[in-house]
């Protein structure tokens, strides 16, 4: 009788809607947005960083987080291959007023 009871909880538990994983990445963007000294700081701390970076950049260009525009970036100890830099040059958003190399 008890495994019966413990099971239909485990069906009903499932039968919730759970958000998405890309609803609940971009409620943490979102909740969580990163300065644009945050995101210059991203692009010279390796791998990870470098892919944060370019999420920040690629949902800005994209509108998907409005309230905080970055102003200035800072690639001057960023250590990527050119190809990488031209990657996340080109998902810059209109915000983006000076750029150091």
């Amino acid at each position: 009788m008890q495994g019966e009871e413990s099971m239909a909880q485990g069906l009903a538990t499932r039968n919730v809607l759970q958000p998405s994983p890309e609803d609940t990445l971009w409620t943490l963007v979102k909740n969580g947005w990163p300065t644009s000294e945050g995101v210059s700081e991203m692009m010279s701390s390796g791998r990870d960083g470098w892919g944060m970076a370019w999420l920040c950049l690629c949902s800005a260009k994209r509108e998907k987080v409005k309230e905080v525009p970055f102003r200035f970036l800072d690639l001057s100890g960023c250590n990527l291959s050119p190809r990488k830099i031209f990657f996340l040059l080109d998902q810059l958003p209109a915000s983006v007023e000076g750029l150091t190399l």
